[in-house]
């Protein structure tokens, strides 16, 4: 999903870039299994092994880092330093405190 969204910014206009960034974002950080309590919740009611839940914060660590690299790939690639959108994005530049506030509405 967010090697297709990544695509959709390479195509879209500045304007859209500046919506697509944090949303791949927000996207990253609500299906981490270990930040949005999956992880646990599957440990506590024994759905899974020790080494299963080992196995799976690696994993989910790996993905993590490379979606958070991927998003700072695109933001750099598709938001040149000429343009007038990067001082826009910096303007619009969702915070951390941003982010969880929207995934803790989310699951409500």
């Amino acid at each position: 999903e967010l090697l297709r969204t990544i695509n959709i910014i390479k195509t879209s206009n500045e304007e859209d870039i500046i919506i697509l960034l944090p949303k791949a974002r927000i996207h990253m950080e609500k299906y981490d299994v270990v930040a949005n309590g999956t992880l646990d919740n599957l440990i506590r009611n024994n759905l899974i092994t020790n080494e299963m839940a080992t196995s799976l914060m690696n994993d989910s660590a790996y993905a993590y880092d490379i979606s958070k690299n991927l998003i700072e790939m695109a933001r750099i690639t598709f938001t040149g330093t000429t343009s007038n959108i990067e001082s826009l994005n910096e303007e619009m530049k969702m915070s951390e405190e941003d982010i969880n506030s929207i995934l803790e509405t989310e699951d409500k």
